[in-house]
């Protein structure tokens, strides 16, 4: 896969931004529900897609193809995230999934031929560095509620969300889905340790 698929592939991964206003403006209730539905769509358009091969092929990674789709994993920690923790928690957890998993992605594609030993770290540097500039300067906009968040706290859970996007979890023989485990890990020790 080349540069302009990943950019294409990641704009959809950077839509999760909008994330932060329906939660700033709609509040908690209103964002369930609505994440809710995202994720039952996402499910529908999931079956679809493996009956009717309706998604363009390039749009999914290749473990994708013949597994379940980032979207479905994404849907549901965001669901998760929503029902059980602060708004703070949330919005940590779904940005970090989405802005710092979405650019780490880029670093590694435009990296992919790039001398390894040099380049070892930039993924997961440029992911935590994403995730935390921009859910800090995102924080201070004047936009619906207040988010008030702990700068140390912030920075733990996008550092941890980082570690797990750069050492996938593995139980047993099965890998847990990166867009899973990043936003509710992060969004987790946001929660236990604000």
């Amino acid at each position: 896969m080349g540069m302009k698929e990943e950019i294409l592939r990641k704009a959809i991964h950077f839509l999760g931004v909008l994330y932060f206003p329906l939660y700033s403006y709609a509040g908690k209730t209103v964002t369930l529900g609505i994440v809710a539905v995202l994720v039952l769509l996402s499910i529908l358009i999931e079956i679809l897609r493996r009956k009717y091969r309706i998604l363009p092929e390039w749009i999914l990674n290749p473990y994708e193809i013949r597994g379940i789709g980032a979207y479905v994993y994404f849907g549901i920690a965001a669901l998760l995230l929503t029902a059980f923790f602060s708004a703070e928690a949330a919005v940590v957890g779904v940005l970090t999934g989405c802005v710092g998993d979405g650019v780490s992605g880029l670093v590694k594609t435009y990296l992919k031929n790039k001398p390894r030993n040099r380049w070892r770290n930039a993924p997961f540097i440029s992911m935590f560095l994403s995730s935390f500039l921009f859910i800090t300067i995102i924080s201070t906009l004047e936009i619906g509620m207040e988010f008030d968040l702990e700068l140390r706290v912030l920075a733990l859970a996008c550092f941890v969300g980082a570690f797990m996007e750069s050492k996938p979890i593995k139980v047993r023989n099965f890998y847990v889905n990166d867009n899973l485990s990043v936003p509710l890990l992060s969004g987790v020790f946001y929660q236990l340790f604000s």
